[in-house]
């Protein structure tokens, strides 16, 4: 019965443990990089690979997609975050058979829980697989709730992390014992001692939480979920990284920005200042942006009069409007026009950011790894960036 693992992370690792023998592909890894068209046409494939992540904190599935429409494999076992009824969907538009697979590990006996979702004929190969261990304990569940299942692990750790930060601070302040505080937690909950918050790292230690949160909270906001408690953990998170990677007595030359009433605020696409492009006043830049995913459709100009950017920016990642077949090849060019747009139509923003000088501009928010930094510095910043050359050419009196 043969097995690949496609994506060699640490589930893939786990799983190779399990299956020495396994085809393994990974594209990042050399001697891993040649077996694609051998692990897609196994009996069983476990696809490890990380989603990305979009504008606004959606979860990418692209990749897993192309996996899944290329397998051949009898079952594609998903052990990969995505949102709820994404492999359903899946399952159903190319015909695969498809299993959500989540494994937790108890730090002190090793005794480990599967949570596992799909259709029953797909489920009990796949757990008849896995139970040669006697230690093996399944939770046999739907596609949705597997899917889900992986969010409630992510944020609980979440919670529990932001939790300690907070009291990382009553111990500094109090002259306490963080580390005997961390020792009781464990005793308390159980708590996995490799989450444990160091004085000189702060906040999460793994972006598939951040990832979580922000995937979470953005599908709750479209069904109208309350999100109170989620914002809360994701702003004490965002705080904690903050701290740690961007102190200002290292860090004094860099300038963040993201909430509109912050300041620098006024670099955020949502700040209210319209710009003029293409014969039309567009009320923010943002506004702008989403619409040139439509552009030359009926959906721009819509897009162009949404009351909002908040508005204007879930209009534009709607997923039943198509968008442009070369937006990704352009969108960069799109955010430097209107960049540019914005900061030599209003002199004082021009002003603003010529003052700068040479201090690196970051949109610091772990809602964004592209425009962003992620929230923990290894995001592309591609706004910041962009932010930075306009001032450059602003500065050298040239135009784009």
């Amino acid at each position: 019965m043969s097995i690949s693992i496609i994506g060699y992370d640490g589930r893939g690792k786990a799983i190779h443990e399990m299956f020495p023998s396994a085809i393994i592909y990974d594209s990042n890894i050399v001697k891993y990089s040649q077996n694609m068209d051998a692990a897609l046409k196994t009996h069983f494939c476990f696809i490890c690979v990380s989603a990305g992540e979009m504008e606004g904190g959606e979860i990418n599935t692209s990749t897993i997609e192309s996996i899944i429409k290329t397998s051949q494999a009898r079952i594609n076992i998903i052990q990969t975050i995505l949102p709820p009824g994404t492999a359903r969907y899946f399952a159903e538009k190319y015909k695969k058979q498809i299993v959500v697979l989540f494994r937790y590990c108890e730090t002190e006996n090793q005794h480990r829980t599967y949570l596992i979702g799909g259709e029953c004929n797909s489920i009990k190969e796949v757990t008849n697989l896995l139970s040669k261990d006697l230690k093996h304990f399944f939770l046999k569940t739907s596609f949705e709730t597997a899917e889900l299942g992986m969010y409630v692990y992510n944020i609980a750790s979440a919670m529990q992390i932001t939790f300690l930060n907070d009291f990382f601070e009553f111990a500094h302040n109090l002259n306490a014992d963080f580390d005997v505080l961390c020792k009781f937690w464990n005793l308390l909950c159980k708590y996995n001692p490799r989450y444990k918050p160091k004085n000189d790292l702060r906040g999460f230690t793994s972006k598939d939480f951040i990832l979580s949160l922000s995937s979470a909270i953005n599908i709750a906001e479209e069904k109208g979920i309350n999100t109170f408690f989620l914002d809360g953990i994701s702003r004490a998170n965002s705080f904690n990284i903050r701290k740690n990677f961007y102190p200002k007595e290292r860090h004094s030359s860099r300038i963040l920005f993201y909430q509109i009433e912050q300041p620098y605020g006024c670099f955020s696409n949502f700040s209210k200042h319209p710009v003029y492009l293409k014969n039309k006043i567009w009320m923010t830049v943002e506004h702008y942006y989403q619409a040139q995913k439509y552009a030359g459709t009926p959906y721009e100009e819509e897009l162009r009069m949404a009351p909002s950017p908040v508005k204007a920016s879930k209009m534009g990642r709607k997923k039943n409007n198509p968008k442009r077949d070369d937006w990704e090849n352009v969108k960069n060019d799109v955010m430097r026009e209107a960049i540019f747009a914005k900061f030599t139509q209003h002199p004082d923003l021009k002003a603003k950011l010529i003052a700068t000088g040479k201090a690196d501009i970051i949109e610091h928010t772990e809602n964004d790894s592209y425009w962003g930094d992620g929230g923990d510095g290894l995001g592309k910043n591609m706004l910041g960036e962009i932010l930075m050359e306009v001032r450059s050419n602003l500065q050298q009196g040239e135009k784009i």
